[in-house]
């Protein structure tokens, strides 16, 4: 009974942190200047990405080449949705994006074989460390496939573009479902080798909060998805928040401080956010 009352009080005040994402209390729609979103709003949100990045990296030391490679298949991404626009069958030239994409998935290879062949080693691990490496081995192989079969996609771009052929050879489908698939078991290992206890708090902040405005309003800067989603954003930031610094994890004290620059920088969002 306890419990439930201080959970009751504790999103309750989540809530009241932020009224509602479409008004205030007083019933006017949130506001927020182009300028100020572009300039001010979203630097400090990536920094928040990057600074929960680098909570992992202090987590366990593998997490630094686990991270390269979910950064690289997020800026992949990023080039794909570049191709799927401008890169039809009236377009003249396409083959930069082409051959960019071609490139990172020749670093994202290096970068997974890298990993297998010097960190993913059993030798000198305890045995609860062994199944986690396991599964980690399993998803790196997994990623691994995807990216010989989107080289091999990529390479029959390289030699149709800019032919005849090309109008023949529509390879969206397979990428998609390629880029779907990468993009998944990537988040899959982002965690993969933490405690139990706290990889599910980071997973939750991960699916809750740092995924939907790593593409939406950093990646799309779509600022009416961030003041529509504002209340969920809070309650979700505020949780992990609460968990971390008030549950039974006991993180170091930079962990700490870099949760507390963390929530500082979301604070001063909702700040500009409620004023402007």
């Amino acid at each position: 009974m306890k419990l439930l009352l201080t959970l009751f009080i504790f999103i309750n005040t989540c809530w009241a942190n932020v009224p509602s994402s479409y008004y205030l209390y007083e019933q006017k729609p949130l506001k927020l200047n182009d300028a100020t979103f572009n300039r001010y709003v979203i630097p400090q949100i990536r920094a928040m990405g990057q600074e929960y990045y680098h909570l992992l990296r202090k987590l366990h030391p593998i997490n630094n080449s686990i991270i390269q490679i979910k950064v690289k298949i997020i800026d992949m991404n990023i080039n794909y949705q570049r191709f799927l626009v401008e890169c039809r069958k009236d377009t003249i030239d396409c083959l930069d994006i082409v051959d960019k994409m071609y490139k990172q998935a020749r670093e994202l290879d290096s970068l997974l074989l890298k990993l297998k062949s010097r960190q993913l080693i059993f030798k000198n691990k305890k045995t609860e460390e062994v199944a986690p490496l396991l599964k980690l081995i399993y998803s790196i192989d997994e990623i691994s496939g995807h990216v010989y079969r989107l080289i091999h996609k990529l390479e029959q771009l390289q030699i149709t573009l800019n032919t005849n052929y090309f109008e023949f050879h529509d390879s969206s489908y397979d990428m998609n479902d390629i880029f779907h698939n990468m993009d998944l078991a990537s988040e899959t290992i982002l965690t993969s080798l933490l405690d139990k206890g706290i990889q599910n708090d980071f997973n939750f902040a991960r699916i809750t909060f740092f995924k939907s405005i790593e593409r939406y309003v950093i990646q799309k800067r779509n600022k009416k998805y961030l003041l529509s989603q504002l209340e969920q954003l809070n309650l979700s930031w505020n949780t992990f928040h609460m968990k971390m610094t008030k549950g039974n994890h006991q993180p170091t004290r930079e962990v700490k401080n870099l949760i507390k620059i963390m929530h500082n920088r979301w604070n001063s969002v909702l700040k500009i956010i409620l004023r402007d």
